[in-house]
């Protein structure tokens, strides 16, 4: 199934991984969707990671800016500039060195029979897996099983696994959010 690519610019994309193999501070010139900052804007992060969410590239990093961990899209890095040393490393980001296990089962809603397959499906010892995921990428996780909409608008079969340690779950994304 066809899906939209993101560009991502080559030069900049050199920089990032050079800044984070050396554990440097780099200059990018970042496209926000913020309300405050339409434009782009000249701004200081200390990349450590890249991770992927099945859909974009992010670049984890401290922002020098917001003087926080957070993440930036790589298609959103215009250009890069000047290298420094790194303000924050990675070691102090601390919901990217932790993990969350989300443990899934089995939509309730479904047929004991439907369940059985899901459960199938997704290697389910005992009708549960859990999944270690880092804190950082629990709201992409969420986003990408659809955990967040599931309840609302989704059909039972279309959301085949529900989270069982929601409640977790959820402080979890909020103390991440």
């Amino acid at each position: 199934m066809p899906i939209p690519q993101r560009r991502v610019n080559v030069d900049v994309l050199r920089s990032l991984t050079g800044a984070i193999k050396n554990r440097q501070s780099l200059h990018v010139r970042y496209q926000s969707m913020n309300k405050e900052r339409p434009g782009p804007m000249w701004r200081w992060i200390s990349p450590h990671a890249l991770a992927h969410d099945g859909l974009r590239w992010h670049v984890r990093g401290f922002c020098h800016k917001q003087k926080r961990f957070k993440d930036f899209l790589l298609s959103r890095c215009l250009q890069s500039g000047d290298l420094h040393d790194a303000e924050a490393p990675a070691s102090q980001d601390r919901n990217w060195n932790e993990y969350f296990s989300v443990v899934l089962i089995p939509n309730p809603a479904l047929s004991s029979e439907q369940q059985d397959v899901i459960a199938q499906d997704y290697c389910m010892e005992y009708g549960q897996t859990a999944i270690a995921v880092r804190k950082a990428l629990l709201y992409y996780f969420n986003k990408r099983l659809r955990l967040d909409v599931a309840k609302a608008i989704d059909d039972p079969k279309e959301t085949p696994v529900v989270v069982l340690n929601e409640k977790a779950f959820q402080d979890a994304l909020a103390e991440v959010g």
